[in-house]
């Protein structure tokens, strides 16, 4: 069984392996990368967009803000 990253860990996880893409594929990605279940997952997004961690572009997908 693979080891779940913490939610420490977890942001570093997404920022090496997910570039961009819609609000779903990201909740998606977190939860096949952790732990958390769907809900938490759309939790934890919606934590880092409050957070200016990711932002829509203009075409409408979630980025990482540099």
């Amino acid at each position: 069984m693979a080891c779940m990253p913490t939610l420490r860990d977890l942001e570093d996880v997404l920022r090496s392996n997910w570039q961009k893409g819609t609000t779903e594929d990201l909740y998606a990605f977190v939860h096949e990368k952790s732990n958390l279940d769907r809900a938490e997952a759309a939790e934890y997004v919606a934590k880092l967009i409050d957070e200016s961690k990711i932002a829509y572009d203009p075409e409408g997908w979630l980025v990482w803000v540099k």
